[in-house]
């Protein structure tokens, strides 16, 4: 997946001086964590259960979740906003979905918090999405999983100032091939903050 760099994206990435890279031996933790976020965003699931993509949807998801972490292995510098966009851009090319909450952003954030917890070996994150995929409130979430392992969750709050976490409330059953609905109500936000809310857009 090509990165969305831009000016100031670079300007940052001088600043910082470049990051802690992952130790190959953490690569395990990062993928189980990521897959573990991902199988929690609403968004991604619906996509895959009512076949927004055509019937490529869960390889289309797939190929998704291997190019989002060959991004963090690629690039030495890690922003929510730049994975923000790509997310946005893939949802929308290959599910045609115009994503109209911040659950991009939100799955992002949570991303790159879990991948400079790696990189320190602070294991911390990956632990929270353990416990909430084993939580029984998530049981539903599980049945619909995007690939082989257990369904997780976005949780835990950012100490800087991506300040972004999960929520447990992530119910995506419905029945397959259902069209989704083309308007929702106003999300009831957790205190966790994530909320992943979105109108397909149809052509």
């Amino acid at each position: 997946m090509a990165s969305s760099y831009s000016g100031a994206a670079a300007a940052r990435a001088a600043v910082a001086g470049g990051e802690t890279p992952l130790p190959p031996a953490a690569r395990p933790a990062f993928e189980e964590g990521a897959l573990l976020i991902f199988r929690r965003w609403t968004a991604l699931q619906l996509a895959v259960e009512q076949g927004w993509g055509g019937q490529d949807s869960l390889a289309k998801a797939d190929a998704l979740i291997r190019d989002v972490i060959g991004w963090f292995y690629d690039n030495k510098e890690h922003y929510a906003d730049d994975l923000q966009l790509d997310l946005e851009a893939i949802m929308q090319s290959d599910f045609s979905a115009d994503l109209e909450d911040d659950s991009p952003l939100l799955v992002a954030k949570a991303l790159v918090r879990l991948w400079h917890g790696c990189c320190t070996g602070d294991l911390s994150e990956l632990q929270r999405l353990r416990a909430a995929a084993g939580n029984p409130a998530t049981a539903s979430a599980a049945k619909k999983s995007i690939a082989q392992g257990d369904a997780g969750s976005v949780s835990g709050s950012d100490s800087g100032s991506d300040d972004d976490g999960g929520s447990d409330d992530m119910d995506t059953d419905g029945p397959p091939g259902a069209a989704p609905p083309p308007r929702r109500p106003p999300p009831q936000i957790d205190e966790d903050g994530f909320e992943t809310v979105q109108r397909r857009t149809r052509r």
